[in-house]
């Protein structure tokens, strides 16, 4: 919640937050993929800058109603073509536990942006799959650090830079 001309003003940054720090990645020009369907996943949807999106859940009737919600494409977990697309967010806790991945990214191009929400472990088995395959990876660092830098925005009116912020959430994440 912030104050603009008087008035409160409520939103989530989380989407528009991670939007922001993935245009040093991507110019949003290609598909992208969200894995899962739950409230990380909409407010990103909500957020992207385009609506060449595909949703896919491990429950393909819960990625049917966010697709639904944003007149997107929605696919079973099994069906998706990992080549297909040109950006790829993890937005499920799978993969917290630093064994397991949500799907093998087998068939990833080379330099697809593949983004995991997961800060902790910094670099998931998820990440870890794209990171062999060349991709370019973003942790969870950056929707942690682009949404408190929107919110901080939107309350002061000054800009912080988000890459001091990622660097030292990472150290003390790291640590």
């Amino acid at each position: 919640m912030y104050k603009r001309d008087g008035k409160l003003i409520g939103t989530n940054t989380d989407g528009a937050g991670l939007v922001a720090a993935l245009d040093r990645w991507t110019d949003w020009t290609g598909r992208v993929l969200v894995i899962g369907a739950g409230g990380a996943a909409r407010g990103i949807i909500s957020a992207l800058p385009t609506r060449a999106v595909t949703v896919t859940n491990r429950t393909l009737e819960r990625a049917e109603r966010l697709a639904d919600a944003f007149g997107i494409e929605a696919l079973a977990l099994s069906d998706v073509d990992i080549a297909r697309y040109d950006v790829i967010i993890q937005t499920t806790s799978v993969g917290m536990d630093g064994v397991d991945s949500p799907r093998s990214l087998k068939g990833l191009r080379q330099n697809t942006v593949v983004c995991d929400i997961i800060y902790r472990p910094l670099v998931t088995p998820f990440l870890k799959e794209a990171a062999e395959a060349d991709a370019k990876i973003v942790n969870g660092t950056a929707m942690f650090v682009g949404q408190g830098a929107l919110a901080f925005e939107y309350w002061t009116g000054v800009r912080p830079d988000q890459l001091v912020g990622m660097k030292l959430i990472e150290d003390l994440l790291e640590e």
